[in-house]
């Protein structure tokens, strides 16, 4: 088990002793490549090239994605990192990426594939696999999570600010369910569906910084943010994103100690109660669509629910070719779809275009990233030097349940979302087999 930290903050290099030989399982020679990743993620979730076109031709998450791999490949070629542990994650990673590939030839637009896996599939899975490399401590760990929570606060104040600004809350349309707020600018926030996921999957990490913090400033400032981020998400009235708020909420509850759980009743009792009294117009109702598709006034719920049928029968039809990576929307309408929109679906998603082998290579990565990670929360459990990674690989785990309850209704299969907290849950379990050698640790219940 590794030795006590050394006073340091997340953007410093570690200075840890292990018994693994490297400072607290890291390497400085990482420190580029996290700081890269850092920058990377940042640009990836405000997006400042959309804010500020001046920047677009400076192509910023292409050279701080780029500048991580060549950080970490320089790295690892001059032995200043330890080889990373062997990820069957990668593997079925790599086997989805070549058999979307190996599909091209029959797409049903092969140009249009190949848009999407080179467009995104691969970038996806280069910072899938970087991540998994270069968070190998405790501390980066803990610096993505302050990454993430800190890149959310725009997101969840341009949410509430529009909301409020344009009159949403008094809006006869939004209680009928026509108007909604725009999402924020960016490729991972441009609608309302999108920016609730995107500000869900980073609430987790908010309160895994604010189960370990320590100073009552911090954790009063983690409250505000995570207050915030869920107004956000209610502003975007996204009924996904309520159902992954939901989840999340579900989740802690049951993984948290009885001796937490108590105060986690409370504070999500007080919070419905106050959020009753100030719920906007027309929320309810929209919630009530979930399990009333018929009651949706714009029609969107039916036409949904109408795509995924669509979806299976042309899955039924076309079991193990799909209609090539990216093409869903083609697939629909060829089987009597009258819009060129996605499915809502991820596993669909994964069905229609890379048929039942692309949907079983998803599931069983996703399967092996909920275990990795799972078996470094148990593992980790009971030890009171180890809180701080505790509770990451809880956040990391969490995240990951919420993104498989919003993957049932909304359309991200090829995107940064699933892809980037894979890569974290491969960092964590590796993070963990550095922590605790299998040789000297049972796993603990």
């Amino acid at each position: 088990m590794n030795g006590p930290l050394a006073p340091t903050g997340w953007w410093r290099p570690e200075t840890t002793t292990s018994n693994s030989g490297v400072a607290g399982g890291v390497n400085r020679g990482g420190s580029i490549a996290f700081r890269a990743l850092v920058a990377f993620t940042l640009i990836l979730i405000l997006a400042p090239q959309d804010h500020f076109p001046a920047l677009k031709p400076l192509h910023l998450a292409f050279l701080a994605g780029g500048g991580a791999g060549l950080a970490y490949l320089s790295a690892r070629l001059a032995g200043r990192m330890q080889p990373p542990h062997r990820s069957p994650e990668v593997r079925l990673a790599g086997l989805l990426l070549f058999l979307a590939v190996a599909t091209v030839p029959f797409s049903a637009w092969p140009g249009g594939s190949i848009d999407a896996i080179t467009g995104i599939f691969v970038k996806a899975l280069v910072i899938f696999w970087l991540l998994g490399r270069v968070i190998d401590s405790v501390p980066r760990l803990r610096g993505v999570a302050w990454t993430l929570s800190v890149a959310a606060i725009p997101l969840s104040v341009s949410a509430i600010a529009t909301f409020l600004g344009a009159g949403f809350h008094n809006n006869s349309e939004l209680a009928g369910g026509w108007g909604r707020i725009s999402g924020y600018a960016g490729a991972l926030t441009s609608n309302p569906n999108d920016l609730a996921l995107m500000i869900n999957i980073t609430i987790p990490f908010t309160v895994s910084l604010l189960l370990t913090g320590r100073r009552f400033s911090v954790r009063l400032a983690l409250i505000a943010l995570i207050v915030i981020d869920v107004g956000a998400v209610v502003a975007t009235y996204s009924r996904t994103g309520f159902l992954t708020l939901l989840t999340i909420a579900v989740s802690y509850l049951i993984c948290l100690p009885r001796r937490m759980r108590g105060a986690l009743l409370a504070t999500v009792a007080v919070m419905a109660f106050a959020g009753i009294a100030v719920v906007p117009q027309g929320y309810l109702h929209r919630l009530s669509t979930i399990t009333h598709p018929a009651a949706d006034w714009t029609g969107s719920a039916e036409q949904r629910w109408g795509d995924m049928v669509r979806a299976t029968q042309f899955v039924a039809g076309h079991p193990f070719v799909g209609v090539g990576a990216g093409l869903d929307a083609l697939a629909l309408r060829q089987v009597g779809s009258s819009d060129w929109k996605k499915v809502h679906n991820v596993y669909l998603e994964y069905a229609v275009e890379l048929g039942l082998p692309g949907l079983a290579l998803f599931l069983a990565l996703y399967y092996r990233v909920l275990k990795g990670t799972r078996y470094a929360r148990r593992l980790s459990a009971g030890h009171a030097e180890d809180e701080g990674f505790h509770r990451l690989s809880e956040a990391t785990l969490i995240a990951l349940i919420a993104f498989g309850v919003s993957a049932m209704f909304h359309p991200s299969a090829l995107q940064f979302y699933f892809y980037y907290l894979a890569g974290l849950a491969v960092a964590v379990r590796g993070i963990a087999l550095n922590r605790y050698p299998l040789s000297s640790t049972k796993p603990i219940a």
